[in-house]
């Protein structure tokens, strides 16, 4: 809901934006939603994190991959 309520107060026309989202194991449809409130922003890119889905702290995603992500937006 932050995002969301960021998104639709913040006209973000011509910022560069990257999106990132952590979950459980069901990413549903938030970085493709996040992507039509940000309208006339560039993207650079989207990525998400998953944990598992027991409501733990145990990382999913490679970190190695994480990172890998990160580099490319430098």
């Amino acid at each position: 809901m932050a995002a969301r309520t960021f998104l639709s107060q913040n006209d973000l026309t011509g910022k560069k934006v990257v999106f990132f989202q952590t979950h459980g194991g069901w990413p549903a449809h938030c970085l493709k939603d996040m992507e039509k409130m940000a309208g006339g922003a560039d993207i650079l890119s989207t990525y998400a994190v998953q944990f598992d889905s027991t409501g733990g702290d145990h990382l999913e995603t490679p970190l190695a991959d994480i990172e890998r992500w990160m580099q490319t937006l430098k």
